[in-house]
């Protein structure tokens, strides 16, 4: 024995069906292809961080170059280089995430790590280290738009 069921009914079922189909996919296009992927706004926060590590790197060097120059603490020239080329490598890191930056933007800052290297093997006064860590600092903060102390 057959049911009668009419066509409004019918027709209800159907757009029912397809109305709850669409929300599925929906729902699965959005979870499979956007809610993955980072936001822009993301994307430049980590880039800023990374930045930011090289310049905490560069300032840590400070004490560290002071120690070298007294022979207190087991730093050496050697060191304060190799630890000025893991903050560059750090930077680096940064620019290559950084794809609105133009092509030879890190010229500035590259020249800067050459002359604390230089100022390094040269066994400056730790004042003119000094200067020159906080420059590149500058730089850096400038270029990667980093919060400073007195900003938000």
């Amino acid at each position: 024995m057959a049911l009668y069921v009419s066509a409004g009914t019918r027709r209800r079922r159907g757009l029912a069906i397809a109305g709850a189909a669409l929300v599925v996919g929906l729902a699965l296009g959005y979870v499979l292809g956007g809610a993955g992927s980072t936001s822009v706004s993301a994307e430049v926060e980590a880039v800023q961080a990374r930045a930011g590590d090289a310049t905490t790197a560069l300032e840590r060097l400070l004490i560290e170059y002071e120690q070298s120059l007294t022979g207190v603490g087991g730093e050496s020239a050697g060191s304060i280089v190799e630890a000025l080329d893991r903050a560059r490598a750090q930077l680096d890191v940064a620019y290559a995430g950084a794809i609105w930056l133009p092509a030879g933007a890190s010229a500035a800052t590259d020249a800067a790590f050459d002359d604390l290297t230089r100022a390094t093997t040269d066994a400056v006064p730790a004042a003119a280290f000094a200067e020159g860590v906080a420059a590149l600092s500058e730089q850096i903060a400038r270029i990667f738009v980093l919060p400073t102390p007195a900003s938000p």
